[in-house]
C-alpha cells in the first residue's frame, strides 16, 4: 500500500513538472512568436501584448498596456475593427481574418492582417485574443504591380496629357498619401520647367519658369530620387545647392522621370504637417512607379505630337494651293482636296471611288496616264506637263507631280498634285509668236551698231586726215611767211579741230566699251590751263574763279578727263551765276586725288543729286535748259578711269561737283 502511494505521489510530481515545463514552453512560444499576439478586454484595453506586437506598433510593451486598441487604428480602419469586435461578441458570423491599417507610434501607416477570437474566463469576463501579422511589404508589392498596370492602361485610354496626369494622381493614391502631389516637366531645348499637374494644400500652381535652382531642379541635375526633411531642405539652401521656393515641407519626396537615361521631369509628394508620413520604402515605391509614369508620359506625348502632325497634314492637304488627289494603284480616287474641286469641278462625293484616268483624261491620253500611275505606284517619282479635262469638258494645262506614298493599310498609293499652268502656257505662246518680231528688231539694232562703228571710222580717218593736212599746211605757212592774224586763226582752229576729233573718238570708244590709252597727267596743270580757257567767258559773266590746288596731283589717265572739269565749270557758269564765284580745289592722299568745283548757286535737292548724272536728266533751274548729256558723259569717263563722281551741297549755299580718281 505504501509503495502504491509513493508511486502515485511520484507520478503526480512528474505530471506537475511536465505541466510546468509545457506552460513555460507555451509562454516562450507566445512571447517570441513572429506574429503579434494581444489580448484586449471588452473596453478594447490591452491586457497582454507580446514582443512582436510591440515591434509592429513601435510602442514599448508598457506603453501598449496603458493604451486601448483603437489608439493604434488608422482612422479609416477604426470603424471596421470595432464593428467586427461587437459582432463577434454577439456570436455573429464574421471573417476569420481580415486586413486593415494601423498607425505606428512614429506616425507611419502599416498594413496588417488580423485573426481574432472571443474567449471568457472563469468569472465570465469577455476577452478578445488576436494574432496580428504585418503584411505591408507584400501588400505594397501587390498594389504596386496593380498601380503600374493601371498607369499603363490609363496612358492608352486617356484622351490627353491632362487626363493622364489626373489618372496617375488617383492611382498613386492607392499606394501613397498624395494629398500634395505634382508632376514637373523639363523642356531641355528651351530650358523651361513646367508644372502641368499640381495639387497642393497651400501653394498655388507655379507658372512655367526658366530652369532654376529649386528642389525640383536639384533632382533633375542629380538624376537621383530624394527623400528629405524640412531641416535637410534648409541645410541644402544654406550650402547654396538650392533656393528656397514656396512653403517649406515637413517631408519632401521626389523621383526623376527618366526615359532612356534622359530625365524629362520629376514626380513629387510632400507633407506640410507629418514628418513621418513617408519612409525610405515609400521612396523606393515612388522611384519604381516613376519609371512607368515617365514611359506613359512619353507615349502620350508621342500620341499628341502625332495627332498634331496629322491635323497639320490635314490642314495642308485641304488648304493647299495645289490640287491634290490620293489614288490607289488602280488609279481609283481615295481623297481629293478643295483645290482639286476648284480646278476640275468635281466634288469629293462625285470623285471618290472614280478612276482618275477616266474622269480628267482625254481618250488619247488614258494609256499614258495609266502607265504613269503604275510607275509611281512602283516607287518612281514623276513630274511632267500635260493637258487634262475639267468636268465641263474644257481643257486645262497642268503641271503634274506623281509621288508614291504608303497608305495606312500598308498598300502603295499615289499622290497626284496638279498646278494650273494655263496662263504661263498662254504667255509662252505669245513669246513664241513675237520671237520673230524681236529677232528682226535685234537685227536692226545690230545694223545700227555697225553704222556707229562705221561713223567712228569716218571720224577717225576721213575727218582726221584732212584736218591733219590743214594743220600741216598752216605750219608750213608759218615757217615760210611772217605770221599774220589770219594764219594764227587758221592754225588755232585746225589745232582745236584735231582736239575735237580726238575727244570725239575717245568718247565714242568709251561709249561702246573699247579700251582707251592712258598717260601721266598732272591735274593741277590741266586745271590751270582749263581755267584760262574760260577767262573771257568768266569775265563777261562777272564771275570770279579761284583755284586752291595741291602741287603733286599726278595720275594715270586719258586727256579726255579734261571734259569732266570743262563740264563742271560750264555748269557752274550756267547755273551758278548768282553767286558770282567758283572755287576749284584739290585734295591728295596716298591712293587718290579728289577735285571739287564749287559754286554758290541754288543747292540741288538731295533726291536729285544722283539722278543728274543720268542721261537726259536736266537740272531744270530757272530758265536754263540742257540736254542732260554732259554729266552723263562725265560719269562714263569716270567709270573707265575707275573714278567716282558725285555732287554735294556747298555751305552755306550752292553745290560742289566732285571727281575722285585713283593715283594708279
Amino acid at each position: 500500500m505504501t509503495d502504491s502511494v509513493s508511486k502515485l505521489k511520484k507520478r503526480i510530481l512528474e505530471l506537475e513538472q511536465q505541466i510546468a515545463e509545457n506552460s513555460e514552453r507555451n509562454a516562450s512560444i507566445v512571447e517570441f512568436s513572429p506574429t503579434g499576439i494581444y489580448i484586449i478586454d471588452d473596453k478594447f484595453k490591452f491586457v497582454y501584448v507580446n514582443k512582436r506586437l510591440s515591434e509592429i506598433l513601435g510602442y514599448t510593451i508598457a506603453e501598449l498596456l496603458s493604451l486601448d486598441f483603437t489608439h493604434v487604428l488608422d482612422e479609416d480602419s477604426r470603424e471596421l475593427v470595432i464593428e467586427n469586435y461587437k459582432r463577434r461578441q454577439r456570436n455573429e458570423s464574421i471573417p476569420s481574418q481580415y486586413e486593415f491599417d494601423i498607425i505606428r507610434k512614429n506616425g507611419q501607416k502599416r498594413r496588417v492582417r488580423i485573426n481574432a477570437t472571443i474567449s471568457q474566463n472563469a468569472a465570465g469576463k469577455v476577452f478578445s485574443v488576436g494574432h496580428l501579422l504585418d503584411i505591408t511589404d507584400t501588400w505594397q508589392s501587390s498594389r504596386l504591380q496593380s498601380a503600374i498596370f493601371r498607369i499603363s492602361e490609363a496612358a492608352s485610354k486617356s484622351k490627353d496629357l491632362s487626363s493622364l496626369f489626373a489618372s496617375i494622381h488617383m492611382i498613386m493614391g492607392s499606394i501613397l498619401d498624395v494629398t500634395n502631389f505634382y508632376i514637373a516637366l523639363h523642356d531641355k531645348d528651351q530650358d523651361i520647367l513646367d508644372f502641368p499637374y499640381y495639387i497642393d494644400e497651400i501653394d498655388e500652381k507655379p507658372e512655367p519658369q526658366k530652369f532654376g535652382h529649386g528642389l525640383t531642379e536639384y533632382i533633375i541635375r542629380a538624376g537621383e530620387p530624394l527623400f528629405i526633411s524640412e531641416q535637410g531642405i534648409y541645410d541644402l539652401a544654406k550650402e547654396g545647392k538650392i533656393e528656397l521656393l514656396g512653403t517649406p515641407s515637413k517631408l519632401w519626396m521626389g523621383s526623376p522621370l527618366k526615359i532612356e537615361n534622359r530625365i524629362i521631369g520629376v514626380v513629387v509628394v510632400q507633407s506640410y504637417q507629418n514628418e513621418n508620413l513617408y519612409s525610405q520604402s515609400d521612396l523606393h515605391i515612388l522611384n519604381y512607379v516613376s519609371e512607368q509614369i515617365a514611359t506613359s508620359i512619353r507615349n502620350k506625348m508621342a500620341e499628341e505630337a502625332l495627332l498634331i502632325e496629322k491635323r497639320h497634314f490635314e490642314e495642308l492637304f485641304h488648304n493647299s494651293p495645289e490640287a491634290i488627289a490620293l489614288v490607289d494603284e488602280r488609279s481609283n480616287i481615295q481623297r481629293i482636296n478643295k483645290e482639286f474641286t476648284n480646278l476640275f469641278g468635281y466634288t469629293a462625293e462625285e470623285a471618290v471611288g472614280q478612276n482618275i484616268d477616266e474622269i480628267i483624261t482625254d481618250t488619247w491620253q488614258k494609256e499614258e496616264a495609266q502607265s504613269i500611275t503604275r510607275r509611281v505606284a512602283s516607287g518612281e517619282r514623276i513630274r511632267f506637263e500635260t493637258v487634262r479635262i475639267r468636268q465641263d469638258g474644257s481643257p486645262v494645262y497642268v503641271s503634274v507631280l506623281g509621288a508614291p506614298v504608303l497608305s495606312p493599310g500598308g498598300k502603295q498609293s499615289v499622290y497626284a498634285i496638279y498646278r494650273d499652268i494655263t496662263e504661263r502656257k498662254l504667255w509662252e505662246e505669245k513669246i513664241r509668236s513675237s520671237e520673230g518680231k524681236y529677232r528682226r528688231l535685234s537685227n536692226r539694232l545690230t545694223e545700227t551698231n555697225n553704222m556707229k562703228d562705221l561713223l567712228l571710222d569716218v571720224i577717225t580717218h576721213d575727218l582726221k586726215n584732212p584736218a591733219g593736212v590743214i594743220s600741216g599746211m598752216t605750219e608750213v605757212l608759218v615757217d615760210e611767211t611772217t605770221e599774220s592774224d589770219s594764219i594764227a586763226i587758221i592754225r588755232e582752229a585746225s589745232t582745236n579741230l584735231l582736239k575735237v576729233i580726238e575727244n570725239a573718238t575717245t568718247l565714242s570708244k568709251i561709249t561702246i566699251g573699247d579700251a582707251i590709252q592712258k598717260e601721266n597727267i598732272e591735274l593741277t596743270q590741266m586745271l590751270t590751263n582749263i581755267s584760262q580757257e574760260y577767262s573771257s567767258q568768266l569775265h563777261n559773266a562777272g564771275i570770279n574763279l579761284e583755284t586752291k590746288l595741291d602741287d603733286n596731283t599726278m595720275v594715270k589717265a586719258n586727256p579726255i578727263i579734261a571734259e569732266v572739269f570743262r563740264n563742271y565749270i560750264n555748269n557752274a557758269i550756267k547755273y551758278a551765276s548768282d553767286g558770282k564765284k567758283i572755287i576749284i580745289t584739290s585734295h591728295c592722299d596716298p591712293t587718290s586725288v579728289t577735285i571739287k568745283v564749287s559754286d554758290n548757286g541754288t543747292t540741288i535737292p538731295k533726291e536729285n543729286r544722283r539722278s543728274i548724272f543720268k542721261r537726259n536728266i536736266q537740272m531744270d533751274r530757272k530758265d536754263k535748259k540742257g540736254r542732260g548729256l554732259g554729266l552723263a558723259i562725265v560719269e562714263r569717263i569716270a567709270v573707265v578711269h575707275n573714278a567716282i563722281v558725285w555732287v554735294e551741297p556747298n555751305i552755306p549755299q550752292g553745290n560742289s561737283f566732285c571727281f575722285k580718281i585713283p593715283r594708279s
